[in-house]
């Protein structure tokens, strides 16, 4: 795909001289599956952004543990912290699934971004749609159960079910004892299981949903 219909595409950009500008700089790459992307706390020269793939990003706590913080799969989402302008990554990125990604030159994206209100707009709508999901899985974690958890993962990542492991869900959210014997994984347990909640399949409970 040529640089700049790839930006047009996954970024939506409507300026073709902004998009022709950006394209000239930058550069298509992919990644293998399992290939680390983003390292913690390094400063890059690009940012890069999905084209295609899964991307997860995580954590090291202070125990050693990966605990997953994000997954990225839609087209033109950044591979970084919601700090886009300064490229900071605090936490890893790896590929989940082979990746193909597109890098924008951070310094460039910055002096555009100065005179580009669409630019200016791509990333409030980026920052907004971050911070909501933040707030959801703030009052997820708080109310609900682990099988409750589960369902709204289901609901709201159906694409990643069958891509993304048990244990990296059960991180992601913060369900240390999950383990994959509990939860189904076929697409016929996933959708008796959000109809009949943790009795589907003659499948135990997990624990503290019974």
């Amino acid at each position: 795909m040529h640089i700049q219909d790839c930006l047009e595409e996954i970024l939506h950009l409507e300026d073709t001289d902004l998009a022709a500008s950006l394209a000239d700089a930058s550069r298509l790459f992919s990644c293998k599956k399992r290939q680390l992307v983003a390292k913690p706390d390094a400063c890059s020269d690009w940012i890069p952004f999905l084209v295609s793939g899964v991307i997860r990003g995580y954590l090291t706590d202070e125990k050693g543990r990966d605990i997953t913080d994000c997954f990225l799969y839609r087209p033109g989402e950044a591979v970084l912290s919601l700090s886009i302008l300064t490229a900071s990554f605090p936490i890893n990125f790896e590929a989940v699934t082979d990746c193909v990604l597109l890098s924008i030159p951070t310094q460039l994206l910055a002096e555009q971004f100065q005179q580009s209100a669409e630019l200016q707009q791509l990333y409030s709508s980026y920052l907004l749609e971050k911070l909501k999901l933040e707030r959801e899985l703030k009052l997820l974690l708080g109310i609900s159960s682990a099988m409750e958890r589960y369902q709204w993962f289901l609901r709201r990542y159906p694409e990643l079910a069958d891509v993304v492991s048990i244990k990296h869900i059960a991180s992601f959210l913060c369900m240390s004892q999950l383990v994959e014997d509990v939860l189904p994984r076929s697409p016929a347990e996933q959708r008796e299981l959000l109809e009949y909640g943790p009795a589907a399949n003659g499948k135990k409970a997990i624990p503290g949903t019974e």
